[in-house]
């Protein structure tokens, strides 16, 4: 779950809390109802400082620094049914994300 430190994790006995001191998470707020996950079973964040994706075991963050997204205050994230990551900004509109990079 997501919350404003970073999110949480609770596997049936342990709680695991992953933020920006140990994890690629690039801010620790996290503003979603929910964390995408996609067809390969990347978990897909959406933060005050972009959009880090996480595998289980690497994180890739999107920013506007190295990618085309509008703006790194990222407010919502959806999947389509083709498996483009829909990616809602605060303040630069809307940038989706399909293989090989943000658009």
């Amino acid at each position: 779950m997501g919350t404003s430190g970073g999110l949480a994790q609770f596997d049936g006995e342990n709680w695991t809390v992953y933020n920006t001191a140990n994890s690629g998470l690039p801010n620790n707020r996290h503003h979603g109802e929910r964390i995408p996950i996609d067809a390969q079973g990347n978990l897909w964040i959406e933060t005050e400082g972009g959009v880090a994706q996480f595998d289980g075991v690497n994180w890739t963050v999107y920013h506007t620094g190295n990618s085309a997204l509008p703006d790194d205050w990222i407010w919502s994230l959806a999947i389509d049914a083709q498996g483009s990551i829909w990616i809602g900004t605060n303040r630069g509109g809307l940038a989706v994300y399909r293989q090989g990079g943000v658009k």
